[in-house]
């Protein structure tokens, strides 16, 4: 049997996908291996405490991940290996979490509080003919280290770290002699960066097979959901990662 645990595959969420809000489920087509019904996810992710929560993040039945906005995910890339040594170095954020996929289908979806979406999902079929809400992923049957890593055109990208050393010097200090990045441009114009997002990588959603369980992820007060992620500064200013150099690695 090939070692797949070596190899790298890329995967962009198909053009159709589209969450119209800022809660995103990440399980399995089995929901950690049929240890759920989609009934009694959906009550858990609508209705359940925080212990309820904690317990799926524990067994790896699913993240939960909450935004602040919408559409975040939707123009993420997966990444199942590892990352390049380009995407290693300009990550700022990360959240972790232990994902298992005893069925081999990895399953991305919006929402997460309904048990017919949940169903719908799990079948392919979507919901009364409606299926942009979520995507299905084939991967090797295991259990995985799943990441969230944000990079400079996310929306979770919080530059706390201008008050130390502002954006643009950072950059000519650690990148002497370089153009400056159009995200950097965009910033300095007070544009948005995420109108970059068609152009650079904002999210990678990385899985690789799990060897150490990751501490639980913190829940976000008052929603109940992850979304704190670890932020950094990198030692290099980031360039900004081009979708398609991710997608051709």
């Amino acid at each position: 049997m090939p070692d797949d645990s070596k190899s790298r595959r890329c995967v962009a969420l198909p053009e159709r996908f589209f969450c119209d809000g800022p809660y995103y489920v990440i399980t399995s087509a089995s929901l950690g291996g049929g240890r759920l019904t989609p009934k009694e996810l959906a009550d858990i992710l609508g209705q359940g405490d925080e212990s309820d929560i904690e317990d799926l993040l524990k067994r790896g039945v699913c993240l939960l991940i909450f935004f602040p906005g919408d559409c975040a995910l939707d123009r993420a890339i997966i990444v199942i290996g590892d990352l390049s040594e380009q995407e290693e170095a300009e990550w700022l954020g990360r959240i972790s979490s232990k994902l298992s996929i005893p069925c081999g289908k990895l399953l991305i979806f919006c929402g997460g509080g309904d048990e017919g979406d949940i169903e719908g999902a799990i079948s392919g079929e979507g919901l009364d003919g409606y299926d942009e809400y979520f995507a299905s992923v084939s991967v090797p049957p295991r259990e995985y280290l799943v990441e969230i890593y944000a990079y400079v055109s996310s929306m979770n990208v919080d530059f706390y770290f201008e008050d130390d050393e502002p954006l643009e010097e950072w950059f000519h200090r650690t990148r002497p002699g370089l153009e400056m990045p159009l995200w950097l441009k965009y910033f300095n114009q007070g544009r948005a960066i995420g109108e970059l997002g068609d152009e650079l990588v904002s999210y990678i959603i990385r899985l690789a097979p799990l060897v150490t369980e990751p501490p639980v992820p913190r829940l976000v007060e008052e929603i109940g959901w992850c979304g704190e992620f670890e932020f950094r500064r990198p030692e290099l200013c980031p360039l900004g990662i081009p979708r398609s150099t991710t997608l051709n690695q």
